[in-house]
């Protein structure tokens, strides 16, 4: 978990800075003076002062970057400036489709009164993309990449009373064909070159819907002679054993490693103290210039661990810090985590979480493609949707989201598949190559302290260069700075499975291609008749340029998946929909089946979308669901029961009947996932169809049967007989597992019944 978390600051004091209007006081700002400090009185942790609320905003060119990495202006025919709200992405507050440079001002009071020790930090939450920050006319740093939290030391530059703050974001066009779409220089990943953001993947439209600007917040950190920084946490699990009966009493005990930087205004002794589980550990720092690193190992005895939400409860412990000079607390952090290990075995695709195999059901998720809308409730929305549809894993897809998304995986028990912000193809420098090492050293340290995030992947659906080069190198880069997590040089393509869409029939799946590791998996559908006809309007047939835009591919929807467009907009929508849920259904269910035989893990592409759009996701970005969404839903059920199909046409009455007179019967074959890490003991099967509501049980097994912990079974075949009085038509073959009488476990199939 990143320093920069909400349940970090909670030693901090909040403070709104007073608005200043206009520009500075005609006689200048007043500096501080040495006895203006000293009259501070001391204070614990820190105080935020912030920044956010209404800036003003003027454009000062649109931007190009070229292939050799210069960036080229143009100052013609500019918006007019205004007043924007920050933070934001300008895309959504006043400046669509802008990629330029864009000057940010604000003028702020400055009352605190400080001591000649304190430290005063201008602090930023995400810019994006190329940034240079000035207070009261003096340049004090610059910064490049979206989701860093970064930050100046402003203490000789601010301040008391009026201050004046400028920043300048410039977030340019990359030039089509030179450098975009196959020599990017930008790291974005999805924001910049992806086939469900606006444009698609067009030369002309692909950059559309920039997700440039001061998209989260901005404050004043003051601090005093001593602070901590980077924070790392990482718990160690081992088992230890007493007495003769060693294998009947071994328990589970944790050390956790913990190593903290420190910056002191000060040389001298510092003494940190570690707090957590009832257990604490110190250790005297000696800092001599400025900066140290310290080490703690913190005993937890019988630790409570983090689970997924399926397999236990996702427990998060709260480390207290406190660093101390001469007796005096001058810094205190607390710093959630969860004691936890996580393996992954490239072979088979097997995950263990705190030694125990487990299946991750997931889906790629790109919540929003402008963050500063992305709000915490909209997070905790998104989780309700993930856990309902029984996901104990997401893919967090080729971006790096806000630290709130994470710290609500973490309080939810959702795995977090964490991919580095690297899509297809990157300019082949070394420059190139070094800012991706910094970028991706930053993730991870950001980051470092989820327990929800089990992996960092490198980089997405690479080729030649990449494979060879780059992606090897960065994962060496990204093992150097992690050693308790996998890490993978890439999401490759052979891990992408389209059949049904790009090429094939959907039920080739029943081959099992690909694997071990499935990470994409999935076909297009449109969402709701009112939201495909915001996109493209109400005229029928459709506009297929303006569906284009908003990601829908013809080629495949008609030549492919033969989805039928019908006769008007509500057929269109409910066939686009049927066929994706059809597809999911089968891909799931064969692939679960195949757990730990043919594939370790599965990630269904996507869950949402992140704009208006029409793209592989089964919830909208107005969060409708598809009825692929409920397919998804009912075929990632933790205890999952299905069943092979003789054949889906189903005889009655007497033309149905046999030489012998007997009405002829169907055979069905149940099988049962189960993806618990315990038995399920005396389950029963029965077999019912239903139409418009109303069911008939047509068999059943009512022998019991347990089910073994994280398994795959199969029942006993249950004969089917169709009564003669039931109407001929469509029907839902509904198969229910029940335990002590309850249904466990519920699957539909579509059978016809004729005479």
């Amino acid at each position: 978990m990143g320093e920069n978390s909400p349940d970090r600051r909670v030693f901090l004091q909040k403070a709104t800075a007073l608005v200043g209007a206009g520009s500075l006081l005609a006689s200048g700002p007043k500096a501080f003076s040495a006895t203006e400090r000293t009259t501070a009185r001391p204070r614990l942790g820190r105080t935020a002062v912030s920044l956010t609320g209404q800036w003003n905003y003027r454009p000062i060119a649109r931007t190009t970057l070229h292939s050799d990495g210069s960036i080229s202006e143009d100052k013609s025919n500019l918006p007019p400036a205004g007043r924007m709200a920050v933070p934001s992405n300008w895309h959504l507050s006043g400046l669509p489709n802008f990629n330029g440079r864009v000057l940010f001002e604000r003028d702020f009071n400055f009352t605190h009164k400080l001591s000649p020790d304190d430290r005063v930090f201008l602090v930023f939450y995400g810019v994006d993309y190329f940034s240079k920050v000035a207070l009261n006319g003096t340049t004090i740093g610059d910064h490049e990449g979206y989701f860093q939290r970064f930050e100046f030391d402003v203490t000789r530059h601010i301040m008391q009373g009026s201050n004046h703050l400028a920043v300048t974001v410039d977030a340019p066009l990359e030039e089509p064909g030179t450098v975009w779409p196959n020599h990017k220089r930008m790291i974005k990943g999805v924001f910049s070159h992806w086939d469900c953001k606006p444009g698609s993947t067009s030369l002309e439209h692909g950059q559309d819907g920039t997700t440039a600007g001061i998209w989260n917040r901005v404050e004043l950190e003051i601090r005093n002679s001593a602070w901590l920084d980077e924070v790392k946490i990482q718990p160690f699990l081992y088992k230890e054993s007493s007495g003769e009966e060693k294998s009947a009493k071994n328990q589970t005990r944790a050390k956790v490693f913990i190593a903290a930087e420190i910056t002191a205004v000060h040389p001298g002794e510092y003494l940190i103290t570690a707090e957590a589980g009832g257990s604490s550990a110190s250790s005297q720092v000696k800092i001599s210039d400025g900066t140290a690193s310290a080490v703690l190992v913190l005993p937890i005895d019988n630790p409570r661990l983090w689970w997924t939400w399926d397999l236990g409860e996702p427990y998060l412990y709260n480390c207290r810090l406190t660093l101390s000079f001469e007796g005096s607390t001058v810094d205190v952090r607390e710093i959630p985590f969860g004691i936890r290990t996580i393996e992954l075995d490239e072979r088979t695709g097997e995950w263990r979480l705190n030694g125990v195999r487990f299946f991750i059901r997931g889906s790629s998720i790109v919540p929003d493609l402008w963050l500063s809308h992305y709000t915490p409730e909209r997070i905790d929305e998104d989780i309700q949707w993930l856990k309902q549809a029984h996901m104990n894993g997401v893919r967090v897809c080729v971006h790096m989201n806000r630290q709130e998304l994470y710290d609500a995986l973490d309080r939810a028990g959702i795995v977090a598949w964490q991919d580095f912000p690297l899509q297809w193809d990157y300019t082949h420098t070394d420059t190139f190559l070094q800012e991706a090492a910094r970028q991706l050293r930053d993730m991870i340290r950001q980051f470092y302290n989820h327990p929800s995030i089990i992996t960092w992947v490198c980089q997405n659906e690479s080729s030649a260069y990449n494979v060879e080069v780059m992606d090897p190198f960065l994962a060496q880069v990204g093992k150097q700075e992690d050693s308790s997590r996998p890490v993978r040089p890439v999401s490759a393509f052979s891990e992408h499975l389209y059949l049904g869409w790009y090429s094939g029939d959907y039920h080739g799946y029943l081959a099992l291609p690909g694997g071990p590791i499935i990470s994409e998996l999935g076909a297009q559908a449109l969402p709701s008749v009112d939201e495909v006809r915001d996109m493209a309007g109400d005229a029928w047939p459709p506009d297929w340029k303006k569906l284009a835009y908003h990601d829908f591919q013809y080629d495949q929807t008609f030549h492919v998946a033969r989805v039928a467009m019908g006769n008007n907009w509500q057929e269109f929508v409910q066939n686009s929909q049927q066929y994706q849920a059809r597809l999911l259904k089968f891909a799931i269910e064969h692939y679960r089946r195949a757990k730990y035989k043919k594939v370790g893990c599965f990630f269904q592409f996507m869950f949402m979308d992140c704009w208006p759009a029409i793209t592989w996701s089964v919830l909208s970005y107005a969060r409708k669901p598809k009825a692929g969404y409920h397919a998804v839903a009912r075929a990632f059920q933790p205890v999952l029961v299905g069943a092979d199909l003789s054949r889906i046409v189903w005889s009655k009455g007497k033309l149905g009947r046999t030489h012998t007179g007997a009405p002829s019967r169907q055979t069905i074959r149940p099988w049962v996932v189960n993806d618990r890490i315990e038995n399920v003991e005396g389950v029963t099967c029965e077999v019912s169809l239903c139409s418009q509501g109303r069911g008939q049980i047509v068999g059943r097994s009512d022998a019991p049967v347990n089910l073994a912990a994280d398994s795959v079974s199969d029942l006993p075949p249950i004969q089917c007989t169709v009564p003669e009085d039931l109407d001929n038509g469509p029907y839902e073959l509904i198969v229910t597992l029940r335990q002590a009488g309850k249904p466990l476990s519920e699957n539909s199939y579509e059978v016809t019944v004729v005479d």
